[in-house]
């Protein structure tokens, strides 16, 4: 039995929200599957939190080479995602 480092009651699998902002760019990734807790802290396994790290660096890396080129470029402000079981 997993418990939360803050309150210290049981973990329950679920799902989380991760948001990053970068250079005025806002990613959200949702439904990150994870422990919960009732007090609204989440643990994510190591596999999922590299998984959604390198998703979001190619996202990071796409937007930066767009703005590179300059041209025919669309500002974007937000990204939502949501990761499928």
């Amino acid at each position: 039995m997993a418990t939360c480092h803050v309150c210290s009651r049981e973990l329950k699998e679920g799902t989380t929200t991760l948001t990053f902002h970068e250079d005025g760019l806002v990613i959200s990734v949702s439904h990150i599957p994870a422990l919960v807790c009732e007090c609204g802290e989440s643990q994510i396994k190591a596999p999922v939190a590299e998984y959604v790290s390198d998703l979001v660096d190619e996202i990071l890396a796409f937007e930066r080479a767009q703005r590179e080129k300059a041209a025919r470029w669309i500002p974007v402000r937000e990204i939502a995602l949501g990761l499928a079981g």
